[in-house]
């Protein structure tokens, strides 16, 4: 069984006790001192049914006993028993008694489901983060910092996922969603981050690893399954995306803030998609910033987390690791903690070696013309 500390109890929570408490005590009460004529005793059922929906089993059997003794109380403190016949207030006894511990069982089977999911919250977000190995510093020319944030307790883990690797044809990257929660989801998840780190080493273009992963997910998933994704490399100072159903990242440079978003948006890996890929010039110094739609859809009273508007504020600053941390921070901020569906941000710094091919005055646009180029 699980308690809570506390501290750690919402005000609502007390103040369902709180009323449980009043209207025993005031029942009571009113009842001894003015005996009223009012058939008031089986009242003292609701009380320990309140409590039940919130609390643990002992607090709601304490309130159950006392209902049951308050309203014993009532009715041998009534001078006239006539008002009512007198089966009728051992009636309402029995029926406080029954109601006191089917209440106690409420709260003992609600809080045995409480214990069983989060056992299973956190035996999902121990097996996502073995799947999920942490990200090296460095990688090829990129600074590299990475996010989980996880959902509140309670709340099922999610399918979230990153990854980068430094392969013969550059570094490639992949952040994804799949979708659903739990442990059906983290094979999930495994199932993709197995296929993107065995197939990106398999060929140059960036398509065919997104063709994979596609089919791998159709292998090893329902027709109801999915994984939004981004796919990305990096060779030469060049930026090639492969968008599937996902939210495109942000490009910080000098001070600016851009999306680089794609001609098309395939569909998410397992929904048999045809995909292409896009291509961007890259400075010194740029930073791009991919996440999953928790971040795209954190909100307050309905208002989305303004995260093109604050972007150069929060991740233009320090190293990737502190910018993180500043992004993190305000979208908690935001939300009031309270983290609904998990997070996963990830900060790429393009820093390549000294001595490399100096940028042209084409780099701020798409590699190519001015459209962006697209490969079948």
């Amino acid at each position: 069984m699980v308690v809570r500390p506390v501290s750690q109890v919402p005000p609502k929570l007390w103040l369902s006790l709180f009323t449980a408490t009043a209207v025993v005590l005031g029942l009571t009460a009113w009842e001894l001192f003015t005996h009223s004529s009012i058939h008031a005793i089986s009242i003292l059922i609701a009380p320990p049914m309140i409590v039940a929906l919130f609390f643990t089993w002992p607090v709601t059997l304490g309130i159950g006993a006392a209902s049951v003794v308050a309203a014993t109380a009532i009715v041998y403190s009534m001078p006239n028993l006539g008002i009512h016949p007198v089966h009728q207030h051992w009636v309402d006894i029995g029926l406080i008694v029954i109601a006191a511990l089917s209440a106690i069982a409420l709260s003992v089977s609600r809080e045995r489901g409480r214990t069983r999911l989060e056992a299973a919250t956190e035996i999902a977000a121990v097996a996502q983060k073995a799947i999920m190995r942490p990200l090296p510093k460095k990688t090829g020319p990129f600074l590299i910092a990475a996010r989980y944030i996880a959902p509140q307790q309670g709340t099922q883990i999610g399918g979230d996922l990153y990854e980068v690797l430094e392969t013969q044809f550059g570094v490639r990257f992949i952040v994804g969603d799949a979708r659903g929660h739990g442990l059906k989801t983290v094979r999930l998840t495994s199932t993709v981050l197995g296929a993107f780190r065995f197939v990106a080493f398999d060929r140059a273009d960036l398509t065919y690893l997104a063709s994979g992963l596609d089919q791998s997910v159709s292998r090893n998933a329902t027709e109801e399954d999915f994984v939004t994704g981004l796919l990305g490399q990096e060779r030469g100072g060049t930026l090639e995306l492969v968008n599937a159903g996902h939210p495109p990242p942000l490009l910080l440079r000098n001070g600016t803030v851009d999306y680089l978003e794609t001609r098309t948006v395939a569909p998410p890996f397992g929904l048999g998609g045809s995909y292409t890929s896009v291509s961007f010039r890259l400075r010194p110094g740029d930073r791009v910033l991919l996440y999953t739609d928790g971040l795209a859809e954190a909100r307050r009273e309905g208002e989305f987390f303004p995260l093109f508007q604050r972007a150069q504020g929060l991740i233009g600053h320090g190293d990737v690791g502190d910018a993180l941390d500043s992004l993190e921070d305000a979208v908690r901020d935001w939300i009031h903690n309270q983290v609904t569906d998990d997070i996963a941000l990830m900060l790429l710094e393009y820093v390549p070696q000294t001595g490399s091919e100096p940028p042209s005055r084409e780099e701020a646009r798409p590699a190519g013309d001015d459209a962006p180029v697209q490969r079948p």
